[in-house]
């Protein structure tokens, strides 16, 4: 995810660390509310949390790539390409 760390997650959504480690290594699983706050912190979708980019229907080879490339921007890379976008 974005590449961070459990620490970095942690940060950004207010959810210790134990409790990530607990959803690892114990097999519990997060709350509706929980993975709303990580989807959040990563600027998608519930949906997009739980689709993967081959179950996504109608895109072009060249739009998934698009996608793909824009979920690893950061916030302030896609503010300027939102800017770009709209002109």
């Amino acid at each position: 995810m974005k590449g961070w760390t459990n620490y970095e997650l942690s940060k950004k959504t207010d959810i210790p660390q134990s409790a990530m480690s607990s959803w690892k290594n114990k097999g519990f699983v997060p709350t509706v509310v929980t993975i709303e706050k990580i989807c959040a912190a990563l600027e998608i979708t519930l949906a997009q949390f739980f689709t993967t980019d081959a179950e996504v229907p109608g895109l072009t080879p060249e739009e998934a790539e698009f996608l793909d490339k824009w979920r690893n921007l950061s916030y302030e890379e896609k503010q300027i390409l939102r800017k770009l976008l709209e002109k």
